[in-house]
């Protein structure tokens, strides 16, 4: 801002701290995402294994780790710089208000610049890993699609019901109706 001009610093660092604010609430957001998705591909994973009839099953369930492994590098953590710096704080408040709100101001815009590049990372990352995890996904099904082709299983074995034993589709809907 040119030397002399008249600001309103109660404005500019009401926007200033509210960008901030914006900024660190996408960031959960993000994190928020991440969290269950790795937590779903960990099940996912498991299941997949403990289901595993053969090595080629074991190759296909593999391929889930590939979007495991980049949600983690999403997840990772950074340090998030924050305005007001302590340091510029303690130097410009003895000039109250106006050299101080101007340091805030300028100090958050600076944060938001060095920080936006990680949070935009992180979000990529994200969202590349929900496309490898979607087609991990299809190829898994399509092997298990062809599987049960090839095999000549075209049924689903009926639920179990109490003690393991199989349950009638009748009979589990006339239970489900008590």
């Amino acid at each position: 801002m040119p030397p002399g001009s008249d600001v309103d610093w109660d404005k500019a660092l009401e926007i200033a701290l509210r960008t901030r604010d914006a900024e660190r609430k996408r960031l959960e957001q993000i994190e928020g995402k991440i969290a269950p998705i790795i937590a779903g591909t960990i099940a996912g994973l498991g299941l997949f294994v403990q289901q595993a009839a053969s090595l080629w099953d074991y190759l296909v369930g593999a391929l889930l780790l590939v979007p495991l492994l980049m949600l983690f590098r999403a997840f990772a953590t950074f340090e998030y710089d924050d305005v007001p710096d302590l340091q510029e704080l303690k130097r410009t408040y003895e000039s109250y208000p106006t050299t101080f709100k101007r340091a805030v101001v300028f100090g958050a815009a600076d944060v938001v610049a060095k920080n936006r590049p990680a949070i935009d990372a992180k979000a990529q990352q994200l969202n590349a890993a929900m496309i490898v995890l979607y087609l991990v996904v299809v190829v898994v099904l399509s092997v298990r699609f062809g599987e049960a082709l090839a095999s000549g299983k075209t049924t689903v074995a009926p639920a179990a019901g109490a003690g393991g034993r199989a349950v009638a589709p009748s009979a589990a809907a006339d239970a489900g109706k008590r």
